[in-house]
């Protein structure tokens, strides 16, 4: 037993000495574009009606998901659909190497729709867009 430990505390300080050997990045990340939004949120806030649209009305305002899913929440008894939905476009027509780094100006944003019962509950979106101060 002792001898596991001495092996152990032996073993955490050569990790730790070889951590301390790596040298830090010099990568200054690139300037965030600022651009429109990729998904039309507004209409999920307005045009769409928690509790009374169906799958098939935010189909008609956002078009096919990408995927389909579901979700089981801890206080739920049934789980719930989630379509997914998501643009990603890499544009490489500004390619600059930083150092040993490649920058590409690459964009993702995903929105997630939350669904009971066949209606509008919710959702949740998340992109690398930056809001205009």
């Amino acid at each position: 037993m002792l001898l596991s430990l001495i092996r152990l505390i032996a073993l955490s300080i050569v990790i730790i000495s070889f951590a301390g050997c790596a040298s830090p990045a010099k990568y200054t990340p690139a300037k965030l574009i600022i651009r429109k939004e990729a998904f039309n949120t507004k209409a999920l806030e307005t045009i769409l009606k928690r509790g009374e649209s169906k799958s098939s009305d935010i189909q008609s305002v956002l078009g096919t998901p990408n995927g389909t899913g579901s979700l089981l929440l801890p206080d739920e008894k049934q789980p719930r659909t989630v379509l997914f939905y998501e643009k990603f476009d890499v544009d490489t027509s500004h390619v600059k190497r930083v150092g040993d780094y490649i920058e590409i100006d690459v964009r993702q944003d995903v929105l997630l729709i939350f669904l009971k019962d066949d209606y509008y509950d919710g959702f949740f979106w998340f992109s690398d867009m930056v809001e205009p101060k």
